[in-house]
């Protein structure tokens, strides 16, 4: 497969379960340095990007609930 990096933003409240991965894998991973400021520019964009994705995940449930609705009640419904 391809290599990658794949970043984990960790809060003061994510540093047990970090240490706790660390420890399952037998590996420390390593810090990466950042800015503090772009960071939080693109965890602003990103909390974007989940929250237009939960609203469409909405749409897209509500939209499937009213089509088997629809479908439940033309079910006893002759055909002409």
């Amino acid at each position: 497969g391809r290599s990658g990096v794949a970043i984990t933003i960790v809060t003061q409240y994510d540093v047990e379960l970090y240490q706790r991965i660390e420890h399952l894998i037998n590996k420390k991973l390593k810090e990466y340095p950042t800015d503090k400021e772009a960071v939080m520019i693109l965890l602003e964009r990103v909390t974007e990007a989940q929250r237009i994705a939960a609203m469409e995940m909405r749409d897209a449930m509500q939209f499937k609930k009213q089509r088997g609705h629809r479908h439940e009640r033309d079910k006893g419904r002759k055909r002409r």
